[in-house]
């Protein structure tokens, strides 16, 4: 059984599939994804949607370290 995203640490109050991905960047060893975050209200950085969005959108980059291959 695969563990849901949301169980996983720093991912409470966050919701992947609404979010948006500005950027991606590849390095040696590294994934980095530049993500405006779609915040649920019980998420600490959770306020006002900002400049007429529609729900709490915040940045976020989202890294994967020790990557070993890319395809």
């Amino acid at each position: 059984m695969r563990a849901d995203y949301r169980s996983l640490p720093g991912f409470e109050g966050v919701q992947l599939e609404g979010s948006y991905v500005l950027g991606i960047e590849a390095r040696p060893g590294k994934l980095m994804f530049r993500l405006d975050l779609l915040l649920d209200p019980g998420h600490p950085d959770y306020g006002p949607p900002l400049g007429g969005d529609r729900a709490c959108f915040r940045p976020a980059v989202l890294c994967f370290d020790a990557v070993h291959g890319l395809t």
